[in-house]
């Protein structure tokens, strides 16, 4: 179940911050959504609005919904049927990269609780920096 709760700016003005768990579960993890652009009535007013809103999409995100900016409409110019870019367009050099993210993220949201500790921490490696991609020796084949 989502709840609301009101926080105090620096400016005097309060934020309203949605928070619930994904899934309607308790191991599920914590979300926050802020509204603190408007009067305090309209923050309010939207943090509620959320709030029904993932209620209605069983404690998840709302479809469409973009974290911290809400709704947002396509740019006028971007073409709805266009396809995504292909590696081809990107460049080789982003191939690898794609790789480590997949892997990543498969770990950071997965349910389960055992990994491979040292897959995991060359994802980690990966991601902040290193200056060129190995192969890790738990992931022959990559």
């Amino acid at each position: 179940m989502a709840w609301i709760e009101q926080k105090r700016r620096s400016d005097g003005g309060t934020s309203a911050v949605v928070r619930w768990r994904l899934g309607r579960s308790r191991s599920g993890r914590m979300q926050t959504e802020t509204f603190g652009a408007g009067s305090d009535e309209q923050n309010l007013a939207r943090a509620e609005g959320f709030q029904k809103m993932v209620e209605a999409s069983g404690q998840e995100w709302p479809d469409g919904w973009v974290m911290g900016e809400g709704f947002v409409r396509p740019r006028a110019d971007a073409d709805p049927m266009k396809p995504p870019p292909t590696v081809a367009e990107l460049g080789e050099e982003i191939r690898p990269w794609l790789a480590v993210y997949r892997r990543f993220y498969g770990f950071y949201y997965s349910s389960a609780h055992h990994f491979d500790e040292h897959l995991y921490a060359w994802c980690l490696r990966q991601l902040q920096g290193s200056p060129e991609i190995k192969h890790s020796p738990a992931t022959p084949g990559f």
